[in-house]
Parts: C-alpha cells; sequence; structure tokens
C-alpha cells in the first residue's frame, strides 16, 4: 500500500495531472486532446479502438500495469482497429522529452490491409523525431497487407527503448517494399528483451523482423522463435541496411527459416555479434 501511495504522488506531483480512462473521458484520445505536457492517462482495464495521436504532448499513456507491475492489467487493456484504412494507429512525433511512454497495452487483432491509392506507409506505431519508450505491450494477431513501407514498430530519428514487448501471431506481407516488424531509419534505438514468435513475412524486399536503415541499434536479450520469411531475397530475423553500424549480443533465434539468410544480413553495414545463440 504505501508503496502504491508513493506512486501515485509521484504521477500527481512530477508529471503533472493523471486522467482516467474511461471514469474521466470514455476514450484514451480524448484524454489525450485535454492533457498537458507532463500528464498520465491512466487507462483501467477494458477494450478501446484506436487510432491514437499523442499530439505532441510529453505524455505517460499506460495501463494500470505502470502502477501495480501486474501482467495481468495488460492483457485487460485492449487496444483493438476499427478500420483497415487507418495508418498510422499510434502516432508519436515531434516530441523531444524522453519521459513519453506507451506502457502496458494488449494491441490486438488489428489490420491495416486496404490499398489506399497514395498511402506512404503502413504502420502500427509511427514514431518521428521523437524517442518515447514502448515498453511491456502485447502485438497479437495483426495484419498488414499494403504496398508501401510497412512496420509493426517504425522509428525515423529516433533514440526510442523499444523493451519487454510480445510481438506473436502476426504478419507483413504483400508490400513489395521495405517492412519490419520493428524498422528504424537514422535513429538509435535500445531493442531489448522483446519476444517475436509465430510471425511471417513475405512479398517484400528488403525485409526481416529487426531491420535497421542507416542506424545505430543494440539489439540485445530478444527472442525469436518460429520466425518465417517467404518471397524474398534480402531477408532475416535481424538485417542491417545502408550504413547501419549494430551491436546483437544475447539473443536466442529460433527456428528462422524459409527465404533469405536466416538469421543475420548486413548489406553495406557493419555489426557486432556475440553470445547469440542460433537454433
Amino acid at each position: 500500500m504505501i508503496k502504491h501511495i508513493y506512486i501515485l504522488l509521484l504521477l500527481a506531483f512530477s508529471f503533472g495531472n493523471t486522467i482516467n480512462i474511461p471514469s474521466d473521458y470514455p476514450s484514451i484520445q480524448e484524454g489525450i486532446d485535454v492533457a498537458s505536457d507532463g500528464d498520465t492517462i491512466l487507462v483501467h482495464p477494458g477494450t478501446y479502438y484506436g487510432p491514437i495521436d499523442f499530439e505532441r504532448k510529453n505524455l505517460v499513456v499506460g495501463s494500470l500495469f505502470i502502477l501495480e507491475d501486474n501482467e495481468s492489467f495488460i492483457s485487460q487493456t485492449i487496444i483493438m482497429g476499427t478500420d483497415t484504412n487507418v495508418s498510422p494507429f499510434v502516432q508519436i512525433d515531434g516530441i523531444s522529452e524522453p519521459e513519453v511512454e506507451l506502457n502496458g497495452f494488449t494491441f490486438q487483432d488489428i489490420s491495416l490491409n486496404t490499398f489506399a491509392e497514395g498511402t506512404q506507409s503502413y504502420v502500427l506505431i509511427n514514431i518521428i523525431n521523437a524517442s518515447p519508450k514502448i515498453i511491456n505491450n502485447r502485438f497479437n494477431n495483426f495484419q498488414i497487407e499494403g504496398q508501401a513501407e510497412s512496420a509493426v514498430i517504425f522509428c525515423s530519428n529516433s533514440s526510442s527503448l523499444i523493451a519487454n514487448n510480445i510481438f506473436s501471431d502476426g504478419m507483413i506481407a504483400l508490400n513489395y517494399e521495405l517492412t519490419g516488424w520493428i524498422l528504424s531509419k537514422n535513429s538509435s534505438l535500445i531493442i531489448k528483451n522483446n519476444l517475436m514468435e509465430n510471425g511471417y513475412v513475405g512479398f517484400s524486399d528488403p525485409t526481416g523482423y529487426v531491420v535497421s536503415v542507416a542506424s545505430d541499434n543494440i539489439i540485445t536479450e530478444n527472442t525469436f522463435n518460429n520466425v518465417s520469411m517467404g518471397y524474398c531475397w534480402m531477408c532475416a530475423a535481424i538485417v542491417a541496411l545502408d550504413g547501419s553500424s549494430l551491436i546483437i549480443r544475447n539473443n536466442l533465434i529460433l527456428r528462422a527459416t524459409g527465404d533469405g539468410y536466416g538469421a543475420i544480413l548486413a548489406s553495406e553495414s557493419e555489426y557486432v555479434s556475440y553470445n547469440n545463440t542460433l537454433v
């Protein structure tokens, strides 16, 4: 109890106001609309719908997991989509503060697969000129198909921490462009302790599960399990392109199957790899 009171006080006095969803506002976006920099959007168990735009505000958006450290709150706080032509599904851009956070949600059954003319990318979480923490989330049963660059999490000019997330039973296919479950451009990410399992990428090139373009990323302590690739040439679980410099350490890669290079592919890039296990 003392711990919980301390955390609540910390939220109230150090990070501004706490807006409770749905008691204060019925939707996450309505809470963001009225929030100010430094506020916390605290989302209670339930099913909510995107899209979501942080509106260039310095916010923490999280489930009750951020207070209780109880993983059941992650599975109970679900975000779904209703429109297959909404991209990006979550927008975080133009925020320099490192406190921005998306923490403790399950993104469930989201499909981005309408071939809309002029669409430049199909992205679930789009991070541009910002460095939020994307932590402790679950991405279940997603499908991204569109003839454009595509990703579950896309980062450009970012120093984000992407950690402790689970990506499962998802696919990115039929894009015929650069794609990746985590795709970075001109970024310096820490990608740590994520699980990617039961996935497929295909009919795209280059493609993979963690794809770095002109980026300096640390990829550590992740597990890739049963990740398959098809109808691609430049594809692997971890891909480094166009002058990237990666540190790849302490990862477990199980059953990276299909076309391409399997575990790691580097083109005009460099990486240091150690203590990784390939099975």
